[in-house]
């Protein structure tokens, strides 16, 4: 005896291949049509290569690129680069337990910190007050980049350019103090 309970022949194999595609109701279609329960038609949709594949593994040269250039390059940058989707990218980060603003700040996440608009802290950036650099993902309206360092900076030389009530108070303590959650 083989140890198979459904045994699937040349006609039942054509049929899989000409209607399967994934869905709840073509698999319910397809099993009725075949007496066989839903979870053999979706191994015999896998056997047959019908099903969606798992992304290759990553490899360590992969990873290091993912870490050193997350930072400055947006997801869909570092996806194409790197030949993957950008939810296989931004999922590899989050395992990673890195995120593009563990060195620094964009504008928006600086503009929310400290209770402002967006444009707030871009306008602070254009005037000279906040020192940013480009993070070069090939857009042309690029996000800003700023340093601890030069938010620590911009602080202590313009403190009347922000109102302190508005400001995000444990972030700021932290801030000013060193300590980086």
């Amino acid at each position: 005896m083989s140890g198979k309970k459904y045994h699937f022949d040349q006609v039942s194999d054509s049929l899989i291949k000409e209607r399967y595609d994934s869905r709840s109701e073509t698999i319910d279609w397809l099993a009725q049509r075949l007496g066989y329960p839903e979870w053999a038609i979706k191994k015999r949709a896998q056997i047959l290569g019908l099903t969606r594949i798992k992304e290759k593994p990553w490899s360590e040269k992969e990873t290091a690129y993912l870490e050193s250039n997350l930072h400055r390059l947006s997801m869909a940058v570092l996806a194409r680069k790197l030949g993957r989707s950008v939810t296989a990218v931004a999922l590899k980060a989050k395992r990673l337990s890195i995120r593009k603003t563990d060195e620094g700040y964009t504008a928006r996440s600086l503009a929310q910190a400290f209770g402002v608009d967006d444009h707030k802290v871009v306008r602070w950036v254009e005037m000279g007050l906040l020192k940013a650099s480009r993070r070069n993902s090939g857009k042309p309206r690029d996000m800003y980049y700023i340093s601890d360092q030069e938010v620590k900076r911009f602080v202590t030389t313009y403190p009347t350019q922000f109102d302190l009530r508005r400001v995000e108070q444990v972030w700021f303590i932290d801030l000013l103090a060193g300590i980086r959650r």
